[in-house]
């Protein structure tokens, strides 16, 4: 929805500590360029400096995870039970392992990792996930060009196979006995 607005914005997954399997998931929003917001909508999260001026981001809560429990603890102390912040994981999801893509997924992914790393450094957070991961109906319109390119290209190829084999040998015919 934020991208509809033109706000860049991107999926950001929490994982577990000591497991490393993917607990939650939150947006962060670029609210101006350089500066960053994220957001848990499934509890109602958002993290505000407390200076007033601007918010925190996938860097900042990364650098500094005290920053998710200072947060809820204020918002415990703040709002009426049974507010969605009194039910939040901490103890599975934090920010200190929080990314916008799941570099431990596989094989690929770590080597992707790795290099990316070496360009971005410690920005590799803002990296993106590819649109056409969140968005079904580009993630089906690109099957589907798939599937047209690759039977397209089967046929082209199968009929450049007998534009040859008619230039090589032009006066033989197909014998369907053998």
């Amino acid at each position: 929805m934020l991208r509809e607005l033109d706000i860049p914005a991107t999926m950001a997954m929490c994982f577990h500590p000591t497991t490393g399997a993917p607990a939650h998931t939150v947006v962060e929003a670029q609210i101006a360029p350089g500066s960053y917001m994220v957001v848990d909508p499934a509890f109602e999260l958002w993290f505000p400096r407390p200076d007033g001026r601007g918010f925190y981001g996938l860097t900042d809560l990364r650098a500094n995870p005290t920053f998710l429990f200072e947060r809820l603890k204020h918002l415990r102390a703040t709002l009426p039970w049974p507010a969605l912040a009194f039910f939040y994981p901490e103890h599975a999801a934090v920010y200190d392992h929080v990314a916008t893509i799941n570099w431990e997924r596989n094989g690929a992914t770590r080597v992707a990792r790795t290099i990316l790393a070496r360009w971005y450094g410690g920005e590799i957070v803002h990296i993106s996930r590819p649109l056409i991961v969140e968005e079904p109906k580009l993630f089906v319109l690109a099957g589907l060009l798939a599937f047209e390119l690759a039977t397209g290209g089967s046929l082209a190829f199968v009929n450049y196979l007998k534009v040859v084999t008619n230039v090589a040998n032009p006066g033989a015919s197909y014998d369907r006995s053998q």
